[in-house]
């Protein structure tokens, strides 16, 4: 994969104008045409925040591969350079930004419905009322809740596929909380979901010590 286009940033460059023709460059732009005339834009422009920090063009697992492997144009220390980039921000500040965010959520759960790895949607918290976890209200606590177990659900599973981001008809940055406890995951236990199938995610299996957490001294 050499990267995808996401609609939501193309519509954002053509001032959400009908789009009659999308040309894609070998040089690596994108041509829209619309009733206003052609506007052209590199892909590194529109494509999704996801190709940025990905590691893997080439899948990981396959049957079949289509074409030539491409070869890693990003260092992996590059992986989780947003999430440090946000880390050096505040406590409150964090938690401001979160609120904002949050709070425009209405709900709808099309982040969990889209999500290729969130299997309990029969029994999920967001419906369940035994036990009764998440009410109904719509105010930030219950919102915060929601979103806050969802990730943790995803802990070494998520694989980053974006979706959560796509579908929030807010535009909500939803992904963010996973990929932090991704970064987590690697720093703790050398995980990485989705690229070695013999490997046990750190969360279905248990060590009495883990060489990379500090016990605590009681």
């Amino acid at each position: 994969c050499t990267g995808v286009v996401s609609v939501k940033k193309v519509l954002e460059k053509v001032k959400h104008e009908p789009i009659e023709e999308v040309k894609f460059g070998e040089d690596g732009t994108v041509t829209v045409k619309t009733l206003s005339g052609d506007t052209r834009m590199t892909l590194s422009e529109v494509a999704p925040d996801k190709c940025a920090t990905c590691l893997y063009p080439t899948p990981v697992v396959y049957d079949h591969l289509a074409g030539e492997p491409i070869k890693p144009d990003k260092a992996p220390e590059s992986a989780f350079k947003d999430v440090e980039e946000f880390e050096t921000k505040s406590l409150e500040e964090r938690k401001a930004y979160w609120e904002r965010e949050f709070d425009r959520c209405i709900r709808c759960y099309a982040c969990r419905n889209a999500c290729p790895m969130c299997v309990c949607q029969d029994s999920c918290i967001a419906e369940s009322r035994e036990p009764h976890w998440v009410s109904q209200k719509a105010n930030l606590t219950e919102k915060m809740m929601f979103h806050m177990i969802h990730a943790l659900h995803l802990a070494g599973r998520c694989v980053e596929c974006g979706e959560c981001d796509r579908v929030c008809p807010m535009g909500i940055p939803v992904s963010k909380l996973k990929k932090k406890i991704n970064s987590d995951m690697k720093a703790l236990y050398g995980y990485e979901p989705g690229v070695k199938q013999e490997d046990t995610p750190p969360m279905y299996t248990f060590s009495v010590e883990e060489k990379n957490i500090e016990e605590h001294k009681l």
